[in-house]
């Protein structure tokens, strides 16, 4: 278990942290610890908060995230332990997105989970509460919640990209929202 973890943005253009995270915590059976069978891993994060923008210039705070620059194609310095599938539980947490003077903080308490022998990632939520609105003027936010949620995203194909929605595969219904598409 972690407490008050930060982690910095990868894209050096974006000042702040795009991580704060209260609690986070990891349990692994130890057979699939010490390598010897698969092993279903539980992760908890508790107190975090995202924080993903775009600049003006196109660019997004989360290039090259999974991609660092250190650590070019060396491999990975320890031993991997099995693990067959995953699940994340999110507690008290949220993501802030940033894009043309706008945000939208979006509460995140769901499961994150990646189930054995499948290739795709899931998000579960009952209730994702939100609001929505201009950056410079926060009193003037319109609030709203995406209910029930369920998400499903494939792994990006290139080494270190991040994962895509999959189409027909996800669900929300949301109140509130002032955009359409």
């Amino acid at each position: 278990v972690l407490y008050n973890t930060e982690i910095e943005h990868p894209n050096p253009v974006f000042p702040g942290k795009f991580a704060r995270i209260g609690r986070m915590g990891a349990w692994v059976p130890p057979w699939a610890l010490s390598g010897l069978l698969p092993g279903q891993a539980e992760l908890l994060f508790q107190g975090m908060h995202l924080s993903v923008e775009q600049s003006q210039f196109g660019e997004w705070s989360l290039d090259g995230f999974m991609r660092p620059l250190a650590a070019g194609n060396n491999p990975f310095p320890f031993f991997k332990p099995k693990i067959s599938g995953w699940t994340a539980d999110l507690r008290d947490s949220s993501l802030s997105l940033k894009r043309r003077g706008y945000e939208m903080i979006l509460d995140l308490n769901s499961e994150l989970f990646r189930r054995p022998g499948r290739e795709r990632i899931g998000l579960r939520a009952e209730k994702m509460d939100f609001t929505f609105g201009r950056v410079d003027n926060p009193e003037n936010r319109v609030a709203g919640s995406a209910e029930p949620v369920s998400l499903h995203m494939q792994p990006a194909a290139e080494r270190g990209g991040l994962p895509h929605l999959l189409p027909g595969f996800c669900e929300a219904r949301v109140k509130n929202l002032p955009v359409s598409t």
